[in-house]
């Protein structure tokens, strides 16, 4: 190919509102059709494919050759550590003993056939899943991708961290090994590149810290909230706060389809002998979806009226031992009845309602912050959450 082709779809790009500079992109609005690969077949001299489907509100295609590749970075020396103490130890990092994989089965229900030492797990045999359904949660994962390279560009020490089993953080051997911008290390496959490439060398540990949302649905199986993760790959911000299109897809795109929050965790065997050690994961809840209030309520017309919250549980497993505090600051002269209120044991996704009354000084006064806590036990652990909620006079007519 010529460096005609490259610069001719670069134009088209730019003239769609891009901007292309050091390897990043800032799309803006634009409504000019910047075409499909059946227009554009030049490979713009980078790895890819020019016969697959537009991204949703995006100028790329799925694994999109002239997508620019992200910049390099060096992540520094590492720092590896202990799970913390309220972790869920998925795969050890050999300081108790050899590695097992007890927590973990072959799609089918049977036992892993990968590899285990005193130090890691290889892979062989099959990918893996977890035997529990796991929620939004934060993962850790440390993997290494074998020393000796075999083949370029998607092949060396492929694998990937498949969240609920659908969503795909990948797992690639990128140190001095370009490929297509969707699909390198710690991308979401096929739709959002990292926003560098922090890879240390072939045969060297390397981590990610997951911070994963799972998608919500309503009880229609519509999507009600999309999944969203953040990744650190080396200590290195390369994910924030990213919007995911639906299930992971090679050379094609899916829509999100009904599921449950929880899911299995899976690790991808794709032929390649990647090496596992000291994955964990933390459960996270979303403070806002544990407490809600109705915002009509937050604008009071009387001196005296009733807060009332739903509490829902976004856990895995129950909460117990709950207790919802509302207080307010004594010199707004707010009185709260009662100060404090317990809740029933809830099972996953249920719901209970509690209420306060809530006096202020006079009908004009406000808006006041409201004090909320909560404490509740899963799985054991103590967990709290606290937060301020305003109360609005009425708006004088």
């Amino acid at each position: 190919m010529s460096d005609n082709c490259k610069f001719t779809r670069r134009s088209v790009l730019g003239a769609a509102g891009l901007t292309i500079a050091s390897g990043l992109t800032a799309p803006v609005a634009a409504d000019h059709d910047v075409g499909t690969g059946d227009q554009y077949p030049e490979t713009c001299d980078g790895p890819g494919y020019n016969d697959t489907p537009r991204l949703p509100d995006s100028p790329w295609q799925v694994h999109d050759p002239c997508r620019p590749q992200p910049p390099i970075v060096d992540p520094g020396e590492p720092a590896f550590s202990e799970s913390p103490a309220d972790a869920t130890v998925l795969i050890g990092d050999g300081s108790d003993g050899d590695i097992t994989l007890d927590a973990w089965e072959q799609p089918d229900g049977s036992e892993p056939a990968w590899d285990t030492t005193d130090s890691y797990a290889e892979v062989n045999g099959g990918s893996i899943q977890t035997t529990s359904d796991i929620g939004s949660a934060h993962y850790h994962v440390e993997w290494r991708a074998p020393s000796d390279v075999e083949g370029s560009g998607q092949h060396p020490g492929n694998s990937g961290a498949f969240l609920a089993n659908r969503y795909e953080v990948q797992i690639l051997n990128n140190y001095e090994n370009p490929t297509y911008a969707d699909g390198y290390a710690a991308a979401v496959y096929g739709q959002h590149p990292p926003l560098v490439n922090a890879s240390r060398p072939p045969g060297e540990w390397q981590s990610y810290d997951i911070f994963w949302h799972a998608p919500r649905f309503t009880d229609d199986g519509d999507l009600d909230s999309p999944g969203v993760l953040t990744v650190y790959w080396n200590g290195v911000l390369v994910q924030s706060q990213t919007v995911l299109n639906g299930p992971t897809r090679h050379r094609d795109i899916a829509d999100y389809s009904q599921h449950s929050p929880a899911a299995p965790l899976s690790l991808q065997d794709h032929g390649q002998a990647v090496r596992y050690r000291n994955v964990w994961y933390r459960s996270l809840p979303v403070p806002s979806s544990v407490i809600t209030f109705d915002d009509d309520q937050l604008t009071a017309e009387n001196t005296t009226s009733t807060l009332e919250a739903s509490l829902t549980n976004p856990y895995d497993s129950a909460m117990t031992h709950g207790e919802v505090t509302l207080t307010a600051s004594s010199e707004s002269g707010v009185e709260v009845t009662p100060h404090e209120t317990s809740f029933h044991p809830l099972t996953p996704g249920s719901s209970q309602s509690v209420s306060w009354e809530v006096t202020r000084p006079n009908a004009e006064s406000g808006p006041h912050l409201l004090s909320i806590s909560a404490s509740y036990m899963v799985e054991g652990e103590q967990q709290t959450i606290d937060f301020r909620v305003p109360i609005y006079p009425e708006p004088s007519p």
